[in-house]
């Protein structure tokens, strides 16, 4: 069997949110919910990350799915996660 590196994650299912906690590390984000769709990161001039973000967008044919954000410090700790509904 063969994977892509940009298979497409897709929604995040509520059973696996819930066990996101603040303090986790990329490692355990990406084990728990797998690899993500999009990445936005905050550096300065020098390349130097102060934070990133992780996107799980769920297929854009379907609406009213969840979007999942969870974000990190620059040690790569989760400091925030959130989850909203794709627009109907």
């Amino acid at each position: 069997m063969i994977f892509s590196v940009h298979a497409v994650a897709g929604e995040v299912d509520m059973r696996d949110y819930i066990k996101i906690r603040n303090g986790m590390t990329e490692a355990e984000i990406l084990y728990l919910l797998g690899p993500y769709d999009h990445e936005t990161i905050q550096s300065d001039r020098y390349d130097y990350i102060f934070d990133k973000t992780w996107y799980y967008i769920p297929a854009s044919s379907s609406s009213g799915k969840w979007i999942t954000e969870v974000r990190f410090n620059s040690k790569g700790e989760l400091i925030d996660h959130d989850r909203y509904r794709t627009p109907r």
